[in-house]
């Protein structure tokens, strides 16, 4: 069963981001990936902008967890896990603020869905206000027919 896109090149990066790792040339020969894309990714894993466009649910649940315990070590303790893990401090750093864009862009939706909820109730505060203006016009132009009623100024 083969790999996507996404976990070839997160290994690519686990190996490449270890301190001991393997040159670009032998990932890129033992993954088959070309040069130029791992020195594209490694370049978006150090500035902390690697994103992934289908980043689903439970892997930013995952990636906030190691973040969590990443932070929660001191020094060795850290520098063991990582090791561990195939990690380096620069991912935990990008999941991180990974993480944080994530939750603000929850943020701001849960803001512009209530937003938008209070724009309903005033639409429909503003329609029901209008249907019975309509109601009471169109009561008041049934009489006026019925009883040939004129209205004032009207001659």
């Amino acid at each position: 069963m083969g790999m996507n896109s996404a976990e070839i090149r997160s290994l690519a990066l686990a190996k490449l981001l270890r301190p001991d790792g393997p040159s670009v040339a032998t990932v890129s020969e033992q993954l088959g990936v070309p040069v130029h894309r791992l020195y594209y990714w490694l370049r978006l894993a150090r500035n902390g902008t690697m994103k992934n466009r289908r980043t689903k649910t439970s892997e930013i649940q995952d990636k906030l967890q190691k973040v969590l315990h990443a932070r929660s070590l001191q020094n060795e303790e850290l520098g063991h896990w990582l090791r561990e893990q195939g990690l380096h401090e620069a991912q935990i750093d990008a999941w991180e603020k990974e993480v944080q864009e994530k939750l603000a862009q929850i943020d701001a939706a849960h803001a512009r869905e209530s937003e938008q909820a209070a724009q309903i109730k005033e639409l429909e505060r503003d329609l029901r206000r209008k249907e019975r203006a309509l109601a009471e016009f169109t009561t008041l132009m049934a009489l006026k027919k019925k009883h040939g009623l004129k209205w004032l100024g009207e001659e």
